[in-house]
C-alpha cells in the first residue's frame, strides 16, 4: 500500500527560510525552515492524507498503532526517523547516547517526574541516535569528531608565526605536547573540552576569536572561516572554542557522514536528508538558546581522535545507490527511476521525490510523484516497479530495497 504523507517544517532559529520549500519544490517563506520529519515519532508525527482509512486517524504515528501489520512492528512505531535538514546557522555542539545510555537516562529522568516535554528534559525516549546526513547541496558543512591533537598544534604554531602572541594559547599549546608525550590525547581532550564548556576559560574563547582575524593571511582558512561562523552567531560562547578541536568537514552533494553515539559534532550550514533511529535524544553542550547539559554530555562523549567519519555509498543495483552504516537498524537509498525498472522493499519505507517524478507499482496498488510528494509503503515481498525520472530517495530499514 502507497500512503500520502505530509508535514509541516520545524522552525527552529538556526533554520534556513524557506529552504525545505524550495528543495521540494513548493513557495519559499521568510520563515526559518529547520527540519521536516517523516516517521512516528511523537515529537512531530507525519499526517496522513490519503486514503480515505488511514486519513481518519491524521497522524502516521496514530495509523500504525492501530494498524501495526501496515509498520510491520509489534508496537505500530517505525524504528528510523526521516528528515529533511536545512541549517542557515550553526547548529548546537553536541553528541548522542548509546542504547545502555538512553534507556538509563530516560528512566532516571521518569523517576524523578520530568516531564517529557518539559523543556530541560535530557532524554525524551528511551532508544539511542545514530544518524546519518546525506548533502543536497555542494558545501554542506559541519564539525564531527576531533581531529588528531598533532593538527592543532600546528594550528597553534601557524598563529604564532603570523605573529599571534597570546598567553592562553601558548600554555595550550604547552598542554596539548605534554600529552602526546605522555600518550595521553583522549585525556587531555577531556580536560580541554570540559574546561571550555564547563569552566571559567573566557580569556581563551576571547583569543581564539582575536586571532581569527589575524590569520586570513596564513594557510588556515578553515579555522578562520569557522571561528568567524560561530562567532557571528554566538559571540558569548564558549563552545566557539572547542572548534579548535574538531574536524571541519566539506560535503558535495551526495556525499555522506555517519555519526554514531558520542560523535561531538554541530551542523554549520547547509541542506542535507538525515535518517537516524526514531529519536530525538540530544545533549547540548553550547551554542544554542536550547536546554544545555554539560554534565551529561561530557558523560557521553568519545574523548578519542579519528577520521572524519564519511560513510561509503553502496550500489545496490543499477541506478540504485545505497547508504546503510554496519551495525544501523535503518538505510537509505537513492533511485534513478530513469536506469532501474524495479526493486524490492522488504520493510516499511518512506519514499521523497527530490527531482523529477515517478510511478511506482507494486502488485494492484499504484501512484504517482512529483517533486516533494512523500509516500509511506507498507511491508511487503512485492517488486515494485518503477517509471519516470528524476531522482527519488527511500528510507527503510536495513538492507530495506534489494534488486
Amino acid at each position: 500500500m502507497f500512503v500520502t504523507l505530509t508535514n509541516t517544517p520545524r522552525d527552529y532559529a538556526w533554520g534556513a527560510p524557506g529552504a525545505i520549500s524550495a528543495l521540494l519544490g513548493g513557495t519559499p517563506t521568510a520563515a526559518p525552515e529547520a527540519e521536516l520529519w517523516l516517521g512516528t515519532h511523537a515529537g512531530s508525527p507525519a499526517r496522513v492524507s490519503a486514503p480515505e482509512g488511514p486519513a481518519s486517524f491524521g497522524t502516521l504515528e496514530r495509523w500504525l498503532a492501530a494498524e501495526p501489520a501496515a509498520a510491520g512492528t509489534e508496537s505500530g512505531a517505525l524504528p528510523f526517523l526521516f528528515k529533511v535538514l536545512a541549517a542557515g546557522s550553526p547548529l548546537s555542539i553536541q553528541a548522542h547516547p548509546n542504547a545502555e545510555q538512553a534507556r538509563a537516562g530516560f528512566e532516571r529522568e521518569n523517576a524523578a517526574g520530568i516531564a517529557l516535554d518539559a523543556p530541560h528534559r535530557n532524554y525524551r525516549d528511551p532508544f539511542p541516535k545514530p544518524e546519518l546526513i546525506v548533502a543536497m547541496e555542494d558545501g554542506f558543512e559541519a564539525l564531527s569528531g576531533f581531529r588528531p591533537i598533532a593538527k592543532v598544534i600546528a594550528d597553534l604554531d601557524e598563529l604564532v608565526h603570523a605573529g599571534v602572541q597570546d598567553p592562553v594559547l601558548r600554555d595550550l599549546r604547552e598542554r596539548l605536547s605534554h600529552a602526546i608525550d605522555e600518550g595521553a590525547e583522549a585525556e587531555v581532550l577531556a580536560q580541554e573540552v570540559s574546561a571550555a564548556l564547563g569552566g571559567d576559560r573566557e580569556s581563551e574563547r576571547a583569543a581564539l576569536v582575536a586571532a581569527a582575524t589575524s590569520i586570513s593571511r596564513v594557510p588556515l582558512p578553515h579555522l578562520a572561516e569557522t571561528v568567524r561562523l560561530l562567532v557571528a552567531d554566538y559571540p558569548e560562547d564558549s563552545g566557539v572554542f572547542v572548534a579548535l578541536f574538531l574536524n571541519r568537514v566539506t560535503l558535495k552533494r551526495g556525499e555522506s557522514l555517519y555519526l554514531d553515539a558520542g560523535n561531538m559534532h554541530a551542523y554549520l550550514r547547509g541542506i542535507g536528508l538525515e535518517l537516524m533511529t526514531a529519536s530525538d535524544n540530544v545533549l547540548r553542550g553550547g551554542m544554542t538558546p536550547k536546554h544545555v547539559d554539560i554534565a551529561e554530555l561530557l558523560a557521553v562523549v568519545r574523548f578519542a581522535p579519528g577520521p572524519v567519519p564519511f560513510l561509503d555509498r553502496s550500489d545496490i543495483a543499477p541506478g540504485v545507490v545505497g547508504y546503510q552504516p554496519a551495525g544501523a537498524n535503518f538505510a537509505l537509498y537513492r533511485v534513478d527511476p530513469e536506469i532501474t525498472r524495479s526493486f524490492r522493499v522488504s520493510g516499511p519505507a518512506i519514499a521523497l521525490q527530490i527531482q523529477g517524478e515517478a510511478t511506482l507499482e507494486q502488485g494492484a496498488d499504484h501512484t504517482s510523484l512529483v517533486r516533494g510528494d512523500i509516500r509511506y509503503l507498507t511491508p511487503s515481498d512485492t517488486v515494485v516497479r518503477i517509471a519516470g525520472n528524476g531522482e527519488l530517495w527511500i528510507a527503510s530499514g536495513p538492507f530495506g530495497v534489494t534488486a
